[in-house]
């Protein structure tokens, strides 16, 4: 029987090859208002945050504004007798969570260490760093509520075999609407084929974005 029933049907699934999820998230993250250098880590925890189930795509979709206009040079850390407080200053967590790692990783290497994560929007992505500590052997709890999070990290046995990379090697199953409306987002990156885009790049239809006289590029302060 055909009718309602068929039309409201939801549309398929896009199977994502990692190269495309790669470069989806790059195109994206180089319009940030950061420093370039933490997007091949806020990528890995994007396709981490995915593959775990904790929405890593759908959070980098919907709160791009707030990822954007990140300022993880505001963060900042202090020590007291129960651990590390790290204050992400409003920082997404997808942007947050390298520097949290950072600052995890000495502080568990002679023994527990907790770390309390305050103004972190979207606190409950932190929970993919426990693939990240695994690699460095370390056995790491999150909890999070809102924008705060708990990490407790103890050093494990031995590291578990883990490539953060390989993340980015597996296929990703995504919901068509969320593929489409990221690929609008990522094609702000690019800037429509003329004949300056062709002396440098491209494949005939789009070419990566060219710096201008002061060597601003989209989505850059200089």
């Amino acid at each position: 029987m055909t009718g309602v029933a068929d039309d409201a049907a939801p549309a398929p699934p896009v199977l994502v090859r990692p190269r495309e999820a790669r470069t989806v998230c790059s195109r994206i993250l180089r319009q940030s208002a950061w420093d370039w250098g933490l997007e091949p880590a806020v990528t890995a925890m994007v396709l981490a945050a995915e593959h775990d189930g904790l929405g890593g795509l759908r959070a980098l979709a919907e709160d791009w504004p707030a990822i954007r206009s990140a300022a993880p040079r505001r963060m900042s850390v202090r020590r007291h007798a129960d651990g590390i407080v790290f204050d992400a200053a409003g920082c997404h967590a997808l942007v947050a969570a390298p520097s949290i790692l950072d600052r995890l990783l000495p502080a568990a290497g002679d023994g527990p260490a907790e770390v309390a994560v305050t103004r972190c929007p979207a606190a409950r992505l932190l929970g993919a760093l426990v693939r990240f500590a695994a690699r460095d052997g370390l056995a790491l709890a999150v909890e999070a509520d809102g924008d705060a999070a708990r990490l407790a990290a103890r050093r494990a046995a031995a590291a578990e075999p883990f490539d953060p990379l390989a993340l980015s090697r597996a296929d990703l199953t995504v919901e068509r609407a969320l593929w489409a409306r990221l690929g609008r987002t990522a094609a702000g990156y690019l800037i429509p084929e003329s004949a300056v885009s062709r002396s440098h790049a491209g494949d005939g239809t789009r070419a990566f974005p060219l710096a201008d006289a002061q060597g601003t590029r989209p989505g850059r302060g200089g």
